[in-house]
């Protein structure tokens, strides 16, 4: 896959409309990231206390990592007793795992990630790239390691910064040097430090630092190594990290090959689930034993060997008998599993799965009630095909210059995101709608509805625009989008939101060698790919496109000679419609309350806002089940049709 193929100035053409300001797209994310830190801090005066402090502690450290010269013993010692008393006493002293979270998150702000790397590195340096067998100094960075262990456990910003601030790549480098990778037993300085090392990188990895990062830095080939650790803590951390990290690529094939981290990861997972506590013996708890499976399931080549390795009737078993996180990362690991056809048998065979399923389908948490829809539609519907596929609609289609036939029965832009990004699409979309774009974007997240919701987006688009990144590929639901994108052969313009990411597996087959348009390279101004993507769409989701008269006709706006759905029924009584209701088998209380003129809006909303209609048919109409939201959407139609 290249880049955009322009990379010379593109001037500011009259009739392409431009408002951007880079710095403030680039601010916002971390500036609003600040004030919910503040906010959560106003509700937590206890930890007010804590932050004169924290700050001494930190910036004691900063102080002796940015000094010159070899560090006096004396400063070592009082920069561990400081640690200990303000820092490591702070995070331990409390229960909850928010204010645990926002002890770590105040220590991020306060600069604890970059001072911990430039102190370490320093330390080394002086040491010949080892922690000193000395008392003061040993104990001193056991102190800091454990503190930053802590941190990366709890704080997903605090993740991000070791990967920014060079924490991670210090750490991978120590590994990747050390002579004992699968023998610790004659060094307990070198056992402890690896112990740690692999811990925080592990921490980090489940705390959402993307495999891309430990893609380039190798990470993979630099931990298989102490997969076969006499240590069984080592191992098993090692083990966990892999599960998390591993990419598709030939390279990881060959360590992934032999079963061995699959098979341990659901032993570990079967030891947990007997335990009374749910975690294991090596201290692994069943929800990120949950995430490490579906982790490891977003290699497609893995999908297979996990479920016939045993794993299904344990995440039915969590997906029963667990809490609300852990019922989402159990349904979640299912519904990433189900993206084989193999897999889909299993599962409708596995007793007690698909009623599992279709019970959390009505959940009161939102993420779990969206993974357990989507399960079900990739289960019920062969390779991804969505409940869209609907006989006798006819398709009109054109083609594109290389002569693959695209669909294009609508004027509208999809945008096809991952969550993280929402922000970075926002500003996307509404450059685009100020250039005369229709644009649909789901922006409500709107648990199961939001899937048909998009089938409907995806039949109506005349392209999609698919950002690119990791997290993009291993979310399920972003699968779903793109490969029914695909399979209604709709034309697919990438874009970049990650630097330097590389789409490979299901995500690489599916865009083959196209260009992509880079929003991710920081040296690119947003404005100058807003005009690269405008010129790149052409005409393709322009509002004045076609003009014509419109009327609902299975989700989609088209050209209607008879008589609108407005002429039809506009003027029905509310018997009328109560007849209408029960004529078409809808046992709707509060649609028995309305009259025609309702009737009319409703049929216009779903044509207009698609992802609200559906949106509303949950909330308000109280419809849960797929069936009754289908046959409310078909009876719709039919009134498109009469004249």
């Amino acid at each position: 896959m290249g880049s955009a193929p322009s990379t010379k100035k593109v001037s500011k053409r009259d009739d392409v409309k431009i408002s951007e300001n880079t710095q403030e797209l680039a601010a916002s994310p971390a500036k609003a990231a600040l004030e919910e830190h503040r906010e959560r801090l106003r509700e937590h005066p206890e930890i007010q206390e804590l932050l004169p402090g924290l700050k001494n502690a930190v910036q004691m450290l900063e102080n002796e990592s940015n000094s010159k010269g070899t560090t006096a013993e004396e400063v070592i010692r009082d920069i561990g007793d400081i640690m200990e008393e303000n820092v490591e006493q702070a995070l331990y002293n409390y229960d909850s795992k928010e204010q645990r979270r926002i002890v770590c998150d105040q220590l991020a702000y306060d600069g604890m990630v970059p001072a911990t790397s430039r102190f370490l590195e320093k330390i080394l340096s002086a040491n010949d790239g080892r922690i000193t067998a000395d008392d003061i100094t040993a104990n001193t960075m056991f102190t800091i390691l454990n503190i930053m262990t802590s941190m990366t456990d709890r704080s997903v910003l605090v993740c991000e910064q070791c990967k920014d601030e060079g924490l991670l790549k210090v750490l991978l480098l120590q590994l990747e040097n050390n002579d004992e990778k699968d023998n610790h037993t004659s060094d307990p300085i070198s056992y402890r430090t690896a112990l740690m090392y692999i811990g925080i990188i592990y921490n980090c990895a489940k705390g959402g630092v993307g495999r891309q990062f430990y893609n380039d830095h190798k990470a993979v080939g630099i931990i298989d190594p102490y997969t076969k650790s006499t240590d069984k803590t080592i191992k098993a951390l090692a083990i966990m990290t892999i599960a998390y990290i591993v990419e598709e690529d030939e390279q990881n094939d060959l360590i992934v090959a032999d079963n061995a981290i699959i098979q341990y990861v659901i032993r570990t997972f079967k030891e947990a689930m007997i335990s009374s506590d749910k975690t294991s013996i090596q201290g692994f708890n069943v929800e990120e034993l949950a995430q490490g499976l579906s982790s490891l399931a977003n290699h497609d080549k893995n999908k297979k060997i996990i479920v016939d390795a045993g794993a299904l009737p344990l995440l039915v078993q969590l997906m029963n008998e667990g809490d609300e996180k852990e019922i989402y990362c159990a349904t979640e690991a299912v519904w990433t599993l189900a993206f084989n056809d193999e897999n889909k048998e299993k599962i409708t065979n596995e007793p007690n799965a698909i009623e599992t399923l279709e019970k959390l389908r009505s959940h009161d948490n939102q993420q779990i009630q969206q993974a357990a829809h989507g399960a079900l539609w990739v289960i019920h519907k062969g390779n991804g095909q969505l409940e869209k596929q609907l006989s006798g609609n006819e398709e009109r289609s054109s083609h594109l210059g290389d002569g693959s036939s695209i669909v294009q029965n609508t004027d509208h832009v999809m945008i096809s995101y991952q969550w993280d990004v929402q922000k970075l699409m926002i500003k996307v979309k509404k450059q685009l709608e100020q250039n005369g774009f229709n644009v649909w974007m789901d922006l409500d997240q709107m648990g199961g509805s939001t899937l048909q919701a998009m089938a409907d987006a995806v039949e109506n688009a005349a392209v999609v625009l698919v950002c690119l990144s990791q997290k993009y590929k291993d979310s399920p639901n972003c699968r779903v989008e793109a490969e029914y994108a695909f399979q209604q052969r709709k034309e697919v313009i990438p874009l970049m939101v990650e630097e330097n990411y590389k789409a490979t597996g299901w995500l690489g087959a599916i865009l083959g060698t196209k260009f992509y348009i880079n929003f991710a390279k920081k040296s690119q101004p947003f404005g100058l790919c807003v005009q690269q993507l405008i010129k790149q769409l052409g005409e393709k989701g322009k509002a004045n496109q076609v003009k014509r008269r419109q009327s609902v006709v299975n989700g989609k706006m088209t050209e209607t000679d008879g008589k609108s759905v407005d002429d039809t029924c506009s003027n029905w009584t509310n018997q009328e419609v109560v007849r209408w209701l029960k004529n078409n088998d809808i046992n709707c209380k509060p649609l028995q309350q309305l009259i025609g003129e309702d009737l009319v809006f409703l049929a216009q909303m779903r044509a207009e806002a698609p992802e609200f209609f559906y949106f509303y048919m949950v909330r308000n109409l109280g419809m849960k089940t797929i069936p009754e939201m289908r046959t409310l959407r078909n009876a719709l139609d039919k009134l498109g049709h009469q004249t």
